[in-house]
């Protein structure tokens, strides 16, 4: 999408920039950057940015194929306490997802990873490292092999 907007406007300036939600969202209220694809609203707005939707996908908890986890399809949050998680950095809307519903149903963690992108988190989780949970699209897509839990409750 983005090749064909660049050869559809030849005289637009695209530059592009991998940040956490936070940077970007400061990034426009800032006027340094024009728009931003978001994996989450901003938990707080003061109403001068517009949203558009461009979907929406659960999250999903995945694993290598040779843990514990490989034989099981589902996993209730409750009973994620004391597992060793790859998290996203600090400012990732994705890791405030996540804790907040670690929160809600009492639970900790324990961070053994932190990254930024979701194909390093499912790198990690493949080779058995820590699970780690991600849109249910970089699950299914090509990559190295993990299993797949649903998350109950749904993210």
């Amino acid at each position: 999408m983005l090749a064909e907007f660049c050869g559809a406007y030849p005289a637009v300036v695209v530059e592009l920039r991998e940040e956490s939600t936070e940077e970007m969202v400061a990034d426009l209220y800032a006027g340094r950057i024009d728009a931003a694809t978001l994996a989450a609203l901003p938990s707080s707005d003061d109403g001068r940015l517009a949203f558009h939707s461009l979907g929406e996908e659960p999250l999903v908890l995945i694993a290598g194929t040779m843990t514990p986890l490989a034989d099981k399809a589902r996993m209730p949050i409750a009973a994620m306490a004391g597992f060793d998680l790859v998290l996203y950095r600090p400012g990732s809307a994705v890791r405030e997802v996540i804790l907040s519903a670690l929160a809600v149903e009492g639970v900790t963690p324990r961070v053994r990873l932190e990254t930024r992108d979701y194909r390093t988190a499912r790198a990690l989780a493949s080779v058995g490292m820590a699970a780690a949970i991600v849109p249910r699209s970089v699950a299914e897509e090509p990559g190295p092999p993990v299993c797949t839990l649903r998350l109950e409750p749904e993210l």
